[in-house]
């Protein structure tokens, strides 16, 4: 990736990141996929072999190379790991009467919700479903995120004091760089203001 685009891939770190260790389904980063898919593709197709046998271009060559399959790993990272949530919580998701559970995939990534929730029923019907009462099968939402879960997160501004404990009211003072072994639901409105970054 260029000079100018490194900033882009920081913030890719960034959200996968986030996303690994959040509890729940993130937002979706569309402008930033979609801006590092074209910048890939643009790279892919600005690289040339060379035919000269100059070892200092095949060298760097490589390098570029290595650096997009880098960006490329990263990035297929992130989307494996938001599809990997998507399994796990597709029935609460699509099932949610909060839209914005909704609104947080991608238009792929809800019709992908979608197809597994049409699969998942029609399977679970084929294989014992129907052969149960109707009063004995539960409509529930299915699998929630735990927000209450443990993250560990970096104050990327100062806060001054945010709520860690509801039932007593415990505070802590959020400085600027200070690390914090907080839970999520707790710091989950700074996450998503990107004001706090989770590690």
């Amino acid at each position: 990736m260029a000079v100018s685009d490194k900033s882009a891939v920081l913030q890719l770190r960034q959200a996968w990141i986030n996303e690994r260790q959040s509890p729940e389904l993130l937002q979706y980063k569309d402008a930033l996929v979609e801006h590092i898919m074209n910048r890939l593709q643009q790279q892919k197709e600005d690289l040339q072999p060379t035919e000269e046998n100059d070892p200092d271009q095949q060298f760097m060559l490589n390098l570029y190379k290595l650096e997009i399959e880098r960006v490329e790993y990263l990035l297929r990272s992130y989307l494996r790991t938001r599809l990997h949530k998507i399994d796990r919580f597709y029935q609460y998701i699509l099932t949610s009467e909060d839209e914005s559970e909704r609104e947080k995939l991608s238009p792929h990534e809800l019709e992908y919700a979608m197809k597994y929730s049409k699969l998942i029923t029609k399977q679970l019907n084929t294989s014992f479903l129907q052969f149960l009462p109707k009063s004995a099968i539960s409509r529930e939402e299915g699998a929630k995120p735990n927000l209450s879960s443990y993250v560990i997160c970096r104050a990327l501004e100062s806060h001054g004091d945010v709520e860690v404990n509801r039932f007593d009211h415990q505070t802590v003072n959020l400085l600027k760089d200070d690390i914090f072994l907080l839970s999520y639901d707790s710091i989950r409105g700074l996450l998503i203001e990107d004001k706090v970054e989770l590690i």
